[in-house]
């Protein structure tokens, strides 16, 4: 008698879904100028920026996941008034 072998399937690597920075500051509800300045000082969403040099024009790209997380990151609760 033969043994049957259950395989699971592979994941697929999908991508994941990513916005320009017009989007990205729609979604966020804030302004392309913030964005702008928040990659500057290290301070907002991770991003993702494609080109490789000063010399080409650079592409920002932003992955809705990580807008979200760092959305999730700036809230802020307030403990109840006694």
């Amino acid at each position: 008698m033969r043994a049957t072998v259950q395989t699971t399937p592979k994941p697929v690597n999908t991508p994941l879904p990513t916005v320009g920075e017009a989007d990205a500051a729609l979604y966020c509800g804030l302004s392309r100028s913030f964005l702008r300045k928040a990659r500057r000082f290290g301070c907002g969403p991770a991003y993702i920026r494609l080109g490789l040099s000063s010399s080409t024009r650079r592409s920002i790209r932003y992955q809705v996941a990580d807008l979200q997380a760092w959305l999730d990151g700036q809230r802020v609760s307030h403990p109840a008034s006694a």
